[in-house]
């Protein structure tokens, strides 16, 4: 009876792969010695770039009096008069430093060239050079100015950074009490023009009013008196018009009552006629005396212009003076440069520690990649996971090296001591035990013991000894040795074990017990010698091995298998041995395996840890399920060690 197949499980990733974080943190756990080597060569890589010569930074701190000094009103007289530049400000500063003059006096000053010897398409590479090497910043809420210089040479930097406060002292100090100056002097200049022509204004003011004999008007113009002395000829000719009005008013009632023969009327007709007269006389004398008057009024317009334009330019005299003497106050330089003592780029320190930080993504990306592209079987968990068939051992590698282990690879427990270390073979021993042991649980609870007792019986009650096959996918796997270390397990016992090895292109049972190639299992069908002759007993005691035999023999080795005889041998064998186990080749290359699995009680296919893909052992399954065979599990060879705790036991 055939256990019942577990349900198959294609789960192409890890055993944490159901989830995102747990995917990730299995893939740290086993391939975490991938990042201690990537950080290793980033950091690496980063100090390299950083072991060349770093750049120096120097800084020097001038105080501007620009923010401090006394500032003008923006709608005072001076302010309209000196414009822009009576608003000097720190950002006016900082790009003065930052100019093509102070950087080309700088030049000089350090002696890289001179302007006059200079071509000009060099002098201009060395300004922009030199700015491109300087930072000018303002001290946020003070009137401090930090020069920086940067170089490969920190005394270059010390002295350009130097040598820039003071040319701008010097700069400053020259351009602004030169500017000051030519304001005075041309503040200087205008006054004496105005004063001129003031002096000018009130001589023709005198010589008017000393001609036309104004001298009171005169007086009054100027402010200097009340005005009194011009001619009362407007007010009389308004009391003369009045009196005529009257007159010829009175004349006319006169008329009309007295008639225009009385003589009351002839005089009074009289008297008005010489009040017009004299009417006339007094407009003609009042138009004379208005002619004089505008024109002394103009002159002295004139003058007072001048005075009030005379006063003006006195008071912005005075204000640009003073205003001169708080910009005496030059810059100063608060802190000269130091020459430093570690170069500002690059940071060494955070590179590295950036490249630490690359280097773990790295590390991460590079493990994602590799399992990525790894389709290979590692650990157990990949095996029981990827095929859904129950692991029945882990066997661990004898060694560090990739090939299949000859010599010491048998666990006989005879008494020979190993060559190699003593707790990697009793590890290996152990880990055979325990394959051993689970072999026997799973073909007991399918009822197919190893124990007699629990052996399927015939029709006279005689109990059957077990058969099974171990196979592997592909060559290299290890499957012989795993066949040969079961065997003698089993034997350990006190169980009769019959080793049969079915792979004649490749047959390795007699060189791992030591044993003659001479006729086998091929001769024993072919009927060319008898089954009891073709036995042959081991060093080991209860085991029993016959050897392939097949070698130059020339027929289809699967269709031999398949025939009668080969059922006719199992079940001899079956009377004989408690339990026989057949090595055959890869069930994915060799068709001998299919042969054989469907008339064994049961299949261990033998896996390779990092090395055998996952496809190809779904192909060896699916294959050998399809002929009939009946897989109980897997063993996975070559695996890794095991925990440090473990190594140490078996030390003891």
């Amino acid at each position: 009876m055939r256990m019942q197949e577990p349900q198959i499980q294609l789960i192409e990733n890890h055993p944490e792969s159901q989830g995102t974080i747990g995917s990730l943190w299995y893939i740290l756990k086993k391939k975490w010695w991938l990042i201690p080597p990537c950080i290793v060569i980033t950091i690496s890589f980063a100090y390299y770039l950083t072991k060349s010569p770093g750049f120096y930074k120097a800084t020097a701190v001038v105080r501007s009096p620009t923010a401090s000094t006394f500032r003008i009103d923006r709608n005072s007289a001076l302010s309209r008069l000196l414009g822009s530049q009576a608003y000097g400000s720190l950002s006016t500063e900082v790009e003065i430093i930052k100019g093509r003059e102070l950087a080309g006096r700088v030049i000089e000053k350090l002696g890289y060239a001179k302007r006059s010897e200079t071509p000009e398409q060099q002098w201009r590479m060395m300004i922009l050079g030199l700015q491109a090497r300087l930072q000018i910043e303002r001290k946020t809420m003070t009137s401090l100015i930090e020069i920086t210089a940067s170089s490969m040479s920190p005394k270059e930097a010390t002295d350009i950074a130097n040598a820039v406060a003071t040319e701008y002292i010097e700069l400053y100090k020259r351009f602004k009490e030169g500017t000051w100056r030519n304001l005075i002097d041309q503040m200087d200049i205008e006054l004496q023009t105005v004063k001129a022509d003031l002096v000018a204004s009130r001589k023709r003011l005198y010589d008017y009013a000393e001609r036309e004999g104004l001298t009171t008007a005169y007086a009054s113009l100027l402010g200097e008196t009340q005005y009194y002395g011009v001619s009362d000829s407007p007010q009389n000719a308004i009391n003369l018009k009045s009196n005529i009005e009257a007159m010829e008013l009175e004349l006319e009632v006169k008329k009309k009552s007295l008639g225009n023969a009385n003589p009351g009327v002839v005089i009074l007709e009289d008297k008005i006629a010489v009040s017009k007269l004299r009417l006339e006389q007094v407009k003609k004398e009042a138009d004379e005396s208005y002619d004089k008057q505008f024109d002394l009024t103009n002159v002295a317009a004139e003058v007072m212009f001048n005075r009030q334009l005379y006063t003006i330019l006195m008071s912005r005299q005075q204000e640009l003076k003073a205003q001169y003497l708080m910009q005496l106050q030059q810059p100063e330089l608060v802190e000269n440069a130091w020459e430093p003592l570690w170069p500002s780029k690059p940071n060494r320190r955070p590179v590295l520690l950036m490249s630490a930080f690359v280097g773990l993504i790295a590390g991460l990306g590079l493990a994602l990649i590799i399992e990525y592209m790894d389709n290979s079987i590692h650990t157990t968990e990949d095996m029981a996971r990827f095929t859904g068939l129950p692991v029945l051992g882990k066997i661990p590698r004898l060694g560090k090296g990739r090939k299949i282990p000859k010599g010491n690879a048998l666990i006989t427990y005879n008494g020979v001591k190993s060559t190699r270390k003593s707790w990697i073979m009793e590890s290996y021993r152990q880990s055979y035990r325990a394959f051993q042991l689970k072999v026997m649980a799973t073909f007991n609870g399918n009822g197919r013991g190893i124990l007699p007792e629990y052996s399927e019986k015939t029709e006279n009650n005689k109990p059957q000894g077990l058969t099974m096959l171990v196979t592997s996918s592909v060559p290299n796997e290890g499957a012989s040795l795993v066949a040969a270390n079961l065997a003698i397990s089993i034997s350990q016992i006190g169980r009769k074990v019959l080793l049969v090895d079915t792979d004649y292109r490749y047959p390795t049972q007699h060189k791992l017990l030591g044993l003659d190639a001479r006729a086998g299992l091929a001769d024993m069908l072919t009927g060319e010698i008898t089954w009891d002759q073709v036995v042959s007993k081991s060093s080991i005691d209860n085991l029993s091995v016959i050897v392939s035999g097949w070698e130059g023999k020339q027929f289809d080795l699967s269709a031999v298998l398949s025939s009668n005889e080969m059922i006719d041998f199992i079940n001899w064998a079956r009377e004989k041995f408690d339990v026989i186990i057949f090595d055959s080749p890869p069930a994915v290359l060799a068709s001998e395996s299919l042969a054989i699995s469907s008339k064994v009680s049961g299949v261990v296919l033998v896996v390779r840890a990092n090395t055998t893909e996952k496809d190809v052992v779904l192909q060896a399954k699916e294959t050998i399920q399809d002929s009939g065979g009946n897989i109980v599990g897997t063993v996975l060879t070559f695996a890794a060690d095991g925990e440090k705790s473990y190594r140490n036991y078996f030390r003891k």
